[in-house]
């Protein structure tokens, strides 16, 4: 706001009242111009923000992934029993988990 009240007044003082017109023009131009740009700028701040949980979740999944050793153990039928670990069914149950399947 005190660019609509000192932009007219360094016109007038460098140019006399062709400046105080100038001065005048931006300090409306101004006074329209910051609002914009501040949304901008905070639009801009939140997409960076997104983007960085964004990333940081797949950062955190890649992690998970190479920190496990071998697919879960499966449970076996519907009271889902547990038996001696196999990995053909560890990799198959995963599988089908992945795939939506089971």
């Amino acid at each position: 706001l005190t660019g609509v009240v000192k932009a007219p007044l360094r016109g007038a003082e460098r140019s006399g009242v062709e400046g105080f017109a100038k001065g005048i023009g931006k300090g409306l131009l101004g006074l329209l111009l910051k609002p914009m740009i501040g949304l901008s700028d905070a639009a801009t701040d939140v997409m960076i923000g997104v983007k960085g949980s964004v990333d940081a979740g797949r950062q955190l999944r890649g992690v998970h992934r190479t920190l496990q050793l071998r697919p879960r153990r499966t449970m076996y039928g519907r009271d889902r029993t547990l038996r001696i670990y196999s990995l053909a069914d560890a990799a198959a149950s995963t599988l089908m988990l992945r795939t939506k399947l089971a």
